[in-house]
């Protein structure tokens, strides 16, 4: 649901580029994967110290 949501927006964000700046979808899917790697990045590094502890 996250990379749905997250490569609509980037889409949507690519078509207020102007024609010589758009990206290709490559990139637009390496975009949201990286801001998915991030995400997921900061609730691990949020849960783990809880379940550190336990």
């Amino acid at each position: 649901m996250f990379i749905e949501k997250a490569l609509e927006n980037e889409k949507a964000k690519n078509k207020k580029r102007q024609p010589a700046k758009r990206w290709n979808d490559a990139k637009l899917e390496k975009s949201v994967n990286d801001s998915w790697k991030q995400v997921s990045l900061n609730a691990y590094n949020q849960i783990r110290p809880s379940c550190r502890s336990t």
